[in-house]
């Protein structure tokens, strides 16, 4: 044991075990070390995937598969808590939001059928008044997103959040999903942050590559339906020239998609596939949806819950952090270059973590860890904003926005904007 047993746990060596106590150990830093250990109360899951493929690229569904066989990566459901967000905000962007949109983060309280009522609260209290989207996801401000979700509909937002491969029945009916209520596999979280990384493609996730029988020929080979981010069909939204600093005082312009392209617009079309068996997957969200998310949760990281993963010294980083009550689930899922990697730490019995135990603490260095080998010697990821959007200048801030969003920007920023609701004309939540 080493010397500075007693310092830690205040007894000597000798009062912390006897002849015949079976301990656990582990080698120290130093030659001959041996440090007594335990098992620990918190359990960590971690999946991986290329974002583009599918591929599960890592999997880790507990501390040890021989204590418990329960593989927290695929089977445990629980809140994704703040991490959950960016669903609600793509939800948002597609009702003609944007990360320049004004919300208020300000107190509010809603009355249920049973005149039960709900006033949901920021972490740690306190509020900042009005404040653009893009700085709300950054700073993991709740009540932005309840009013959002309030501003938008529960109904549509289950529907359009389904499309990221969760089914419908696993989202609540209120407004409580907008804080990251429904109970989700780390499985799906990540399978749902793909989207994002790969311009708006819903892949499915796949664990084997190929099969040989014992001669050596191929028996099986997996074919999986590939992202595309610029494929045909890949937005319903008009091709229009992009500008920058755009003109509030006229429309944006219906530009004719052939006039408007770019010279190097033609060498966009991706030539015909080597594999004539190719396979593209379904488009679940708008590929400019999933540009504006990418970019805010690139922000996430450079100024936001974040921003330890900076250290990786990568501007294609991004991700949300997430905790829940009490800090029973900490979680960070993000992306880099091309993977999609959530994390998820808790205890199998619900119990807290301890105190400030947020996913920034507890499952964000852990996912820094893994990205910082899985991305050794990959390129960049790019971000380059689709066809269809303009460069503006909005609330202050230069943003990349739908063109057809132009016209109704005031609309919803102005409705957002309003007083809270008094307790006597709040509406049912549940």
């Amino acid at each position: 044991l080493p010397a500075g047993a007693a310092k830690w746990t205040n007894k000597s060596p000798a009062k912390l075990v006897q002849r015949g106590d079976i301990v656990r150990v582990r080698a120290g830093a130093k030659e001959g070390e041996w440090l007594l250990d335990q098992l620990p109360r918190g359990q960590s899951a971690l999946v991986s995937l290329d974002a583009h493929s599918g591929a599960l690229k890592a999997l880790v569904g507990g501390f040890s598969f021989s204590g418990n066989k329960f593989n927290r990566a695929t089977q445990a459901r629980r809140q994704p808590g703040s991490s959950f967000k960016p669903f609600v905000y793509a939800a948002a962007f597609d009702k003609g939001y944007n990360p320049a949109s004004i919300v208020l983060d300000a107190p509010v309280v809603f009355r249920d059928r049973r005149g039960k009522t709900w006033a949901p609260q920021n972490d740690g209290g306190g509020f900042r008044g009005p404040m653009r989207l893009r700085e709300a996801l950054v700073q993991s401000r709740n009540l932005v997103s309840v009013r959002l979700l309030d501003g938008m509909g529960v109904d549509y937002a289950r529907k359009y959040i389904s499309q990221f491969g969760f089914a419908e029945s696993e989202l609540p009916p209120n407004l409580s999903m907008s804080l990251g209520t429904a109970s989700l596999t780390p499985l799906s979280v990540a399978r749902g942050y793909a989207v994002f990384a790969n311009g708006g493609s819903r892949v499915d996730t796949w664990l084997i590559d190929q099969v040989n029988d014992r001669d050596g020929n191929l028996v099986f080979k997996e074919n999986p339906a590939m992202a595309c981010r610029d494929c045909a069909g890949s937005s319903d939204q008009p091709v229009n020239q992009v500008v920058d600093g755009f003109n509030f005082g006229a429309p944006a312009p219906k530009v004719d998609a052939t006039a408007a392209a770019k010279p190097e617009a033609k060498t966009e079309t991706p030539a015909a596939p080597v594999n004539p068996d190719a396979r593209t997957a379904p488009r679940a969200i708008d590929a400019r949806t999933a540009y504006q998310l990418v970019s805010m949760m690139r922000d996430v990281v450079q100024r936001g819950t974040g921003a330890q993963a900076k250290v990786l010294g990568r501007e294609d980083v991004g991700g949300k952090t997430g905790s829940t009550n009490d800090h029973r689930d900490a979680w960070f899922s993000g992306f880099g270059g091309p993977y999609v990697t959530t994390v998820w730490v808790g205890r199998d019995d619900f119990r807290s973590l301890g105190y400030r135990e947020y996913g920034g603490k507890a499952a964000l260095p852990i996912w820094i860890d893994y990205m910082r080998t899985a991305l050794k010697d990959t390129p960049i990821a790019q971000n380059e904003p689709p066809s269809g959007m303009v460069q503006a200048t909005l609330n202050g801030a230069v943003e990349w926005v739908k063109v057809e969003d132009m016209d109704r920007l005031t609309d919803y920023d102005l409705n957002l904007q309003s007083t809270p609701q008094a307790d006597a004309a709040a509406f049912d939540i549940f």
